[in-house]
């Protein structure tokens, strides 16, 4: 599917950021500061925390359209100052969406299937 899987997040500091990038390919690591590493059994968590992000992400995705395809009815959301309405999807929305959680599928599938060994 891809040769490379990567996560960055925010670290708490004004405009910091943390996470890498794993290249399947040659099994090296680029860390978010450029530092290259070779994988090995030091490293190996790093990586492992970088599928475990991406597959959280993927799944609270896949949440999130189920409840979108599963609404029958508007909601009336309470937000700040008012509320935001949520309708129910039309039928090209809900193909769409449909299409996206194959999409999301088939990339977690992916992302479980990896075996990471030093």
């Amino acid at each position: 599917m891809r040769k490379e899987i990567e996560w960055f997040e925010e670290d708490g500091c004004l405009g910091g950021q943390r996470g890498l990038v794993f290249d399947l390919e040659t099994k090296f690591i680029t860390k978010w500061n450029g530092v290259v590493e070779e994988l090995s059994k030091h490293n190996i968590d790093d990586v492992r925390w970088v599928i475990d992000m991406n597959v959280k992400s993927i799944n609270e995705r896949i949440g999130n359209i189920h409840s979108k395809l599963n609404q029958k009815e508007t909601k009336h959301i309470k937000i700040d100052g008012g509320y935001k309405i949520s309708e129910p999807l039309n039928e090209n929305q809900r193909v769409k969406y449909e299409g996206k959680l194959n999409e999301l599928t088939s990339e977690l599938n992916w992302f479980n299937s990896i075996s990471i060994k030093p």
